[in-house]
């Protein structure tokens, strides 16, 4: 999960995020509900895999938790990445957490360059900053 920003797409890390912590809920939920399941299934075809449903449990729940541990390491990534910034500076990580292409990014972004009283060039240039100092920590941990 984590090779598909090998290239470090700033802006899509920090737009996935919520997607991340919702999907990980709900992967826990779904983890949660393999566990509780029981009784006898009576669908099983002959020859069609593993016919003993505990063992098929246990391989869903097991495949369920890889898919919860790359969740994880993408939401201790934004949080290692995130854990130094000024205020500022998290308030641009919101304006770039919106996904490029969204109707309200314009809008955002005025918002953004009001709030922080920066005219648009000058708040493009520091977004640019941003954006390379959280390259930097990806790659560097600096």
């Amino acid at each position: 999960m984590i090779e598909k920003y090998y290239n470090f797409d700033v802006d899509r890390f920090l737009a996935d995020h919520t997607e991340h912590i919702t999907r990980l809920a709900e992967l826990k939920a779904e983890k949660q509900a393999v566990a509780d399941s029981g009784g006898m299934e009576y669908g099983h075809i002959r020859g069609s895999g593993i016919s003993d449903p505990t063992a098929r449990r246990a391989q869903k729940r097991e495949s369920i938790d890889w898919k919860i541990k790359e969740y994880e390491e993408c939401i201790r990534g934004y949080d290692k990445l995130t854990a130094d910034l000024t205020e500022e500076e998290k308030m641009m990580i919101e304006y770039l957490s919106i996904r490029k292409g969204n109707a309200n990014r314009r809008s955002a972004f005025i918002t953004l360059s009001e709030a922080l009283g920066y005219s648009e060039s000058n708040l493009y240039a520091l977004l640019n900053e941003l954006r390379q100092k959280l390259r930097k920590i990806a790659d560097f941990g600096a």
